[in-house]
């Protein structure tokens, strides 16, 4: 006799249920203790993708980019705040808390 634990349909409702429903949590959560804490850098993000974007789609040449001063580093701020909140998470996450 089969065990329920190692048969093909509950790996199938693993992989399509349950897997799904804890990242869609996980999501969630994250998202909603982030998304206060890195608002204020939002602005710049949201400027460097909008150069960035003109610039694949050829709106604006390289020269206008460069005078701009558009580069990465003015995205550091944002880099070492998700780098502290990563951090942040996992060591909540290594003691069991959320």
């Amino acid at each position: 006799m089969r065990s329920f634990l190692t048969s093909p349909d509950l790996l199938k409702w693993v992989f399509s249920v349950a897997v799904p429903a804890i990242s869609g949590f996980l999501g969630v959560v994250v998202g909603a203790w982030l998304t206060a804490e890195t608002r204020p850098y939002f602005g710049e993000l949201l400027k460097f993708v909008d150069i960035w974007d003109r610039w694949l789609a050829k709106s604006i040449p390289v020269e206008v980019v460069q005078s701009l001063g558009h580069t990465e580093a003015s995205l550091q701020p944002f880099y070492d705040h998700l780098e502290s909140k990563h951090d942040e998470l996992r060591d909540h996450m290594s003691k069991g808390v959320l």
